[in-house]
């Protein structure tokens, strides 16, 4: 592929790379500056972008993996040297481990033109690099990643853009557990772009956000006039402009919504109540009196579920909602013994957590919550 370099002369430690966005400078300036759109392009085709960290400022690091089937993970990370809101960006890019520098660190610079017409002339300039062989390793890497930031986009200004929300803290053993999760997931799997509202401690309880749910939980959903609560009614709702999530065919997309239900009803009223016993109740009398009890329940349901997934993939052969849902309420105790006594549930629950979309959901769920152990 060849460089921009064509146009002017450029030393062999740089790179030039012009590309025009449908969209305005506002939105392709969020392409950098947040981590929820930067997961969506970060890596040539065939890679997923499956962490992601910013903390948008001068002086702020980024750090971010991206992985194929063949690559394994790739870390690179670097740090914000100057920001011109919705003009310009400047930072550090190396190819890194999360403990060492694989390669030395180059700078890079994002320059966004309006050019007055809805669309934005996105100049890319990365200098540093120790030869021009090296440079030339990196030309179609960038270009594949910009085609994919181009269509992504133009996605994102066409379309209403939902608003999930979701705890800006949770304690330890909740992270990946909060039920905002299933929602980002499912709308991974659509492909939509989405945003996230974080509530401080307290907020939920709010009288404008306990309109919007009534019982000061997660998730709540918002779409162009679509308010929502429940996460299983969310997931079905984008299920409905999907096929990824809910096949075409009537008789299929009615089974995927029994397994959704089923998820819901059948199995995560099994799986929860024994999960809370050490959650909440580790070392209670009472616990210890009905743990016998709530776990031979639980095994009997594990069994049953077990038996009717067989050796498919997936409950109904293909991916659906149902089996996100289903997952994602088998992932409460993806860790226990109870579950490893099914091993075609584990295996079940390792393939729906290998798919891209959950690994970019689960990323995007820890990038938003504020570390340490207190809010």
């Amino acid at each position: 592929m060849p460089l921009d370099q064509s146009e002017a002369k450029l030393p062999d430690n740089a790179l030039l790379i012009t590309r025009t966005f449908d969209a305005p400078p506002t939105l392709v300036f969020k392409l950098w500056s947040q981590a929820q759109h930067m997961r969506r392009w970060l890596g040539p085709k065939g890679f997923t972008c499956t962490h992601c960290d910013i903390d948008f400022r001068p002086g702020g690091k980024w750090l971010a993996c991206i992985e194929s089937d063949e690559s394994g993970p790739l870390w690179m990370g670097g740090e914000f040297r100057e920001i011109e809101p919705d003009r310009r960006i400047a930072l550090t890019f190396g190819d890194r481990d999360p403990a060492a520098n694989v390669h030395p660190s180059t700078e890079v610079t994002v320059t966004f033109n309006d050019r007055g017409d809805g669309t934005t002339e996105q100049i890319f300039r990365q200098t540093g690099f120790p030869s021009a062989a090296f440079r030339d390793s990196h030309v179609v890497g960038w270009n594949s990643a910009f085609e994919k930031a181009q269509a992504y986009a133009a996605v994102l200004d066409g379309v209403a853009t939902p608003v999930v929300s979701a705890f800006a803290w949770v304690p330890g053993f909740a992270r990946g557990q909060v039920r905002d999760v299933r929602v980002h997931w499912a709308l991974e799997e659509a492909g939509r772009p989405y945003r996230t509202h974080l509530l401080e401690q307290g907020e939920q309880a709010q009288p404008d956000y306990l309109q919007l749910q009534p019982f000061a939980q997660v998730p709540a959903y918002r779409e162009d006039g679509v308010e929502l609560f429940e996460s299983g009614a969310i997931v079905l709702h984008i299920g409905e402009t999907s096929e990824a999530l809910l096949p075409a065919d009537p008789a299929e997309r009615a089974r995927a919504t029994v397994w959704l239900l089923a998820a819901l009803n059948s199995v995560e009223t099994f799986v929860q109540p024994y999960a809370e016993l050490d959650a909440f109740s580790a070392g209670q009398e009472w616990a210890r009196l009905r743990r016998p009890e709530i776990e031979q329940r639980l095994r009997r349901r594990l069994s049953m579920l077990a038996d009717t997934l067989g050796d498919k993939d997936y409950l109904e052969g293909v991916f659906t909602l149902g089996d996100l849902m289903m997952a994602s309420v088998l992932g409460i105790i993806r860790d226990n013994p109870l579950l490893a006594e099914q091993p075609r549930l584990t295996a079940y629950l390792a393939r729906c957590d290998a798919r891209p979309a959950w690994k970019r959901a689960m990323a995007a769920h820890l990038a938003d919550l504020r570390p340490g152990d207190r809010p």
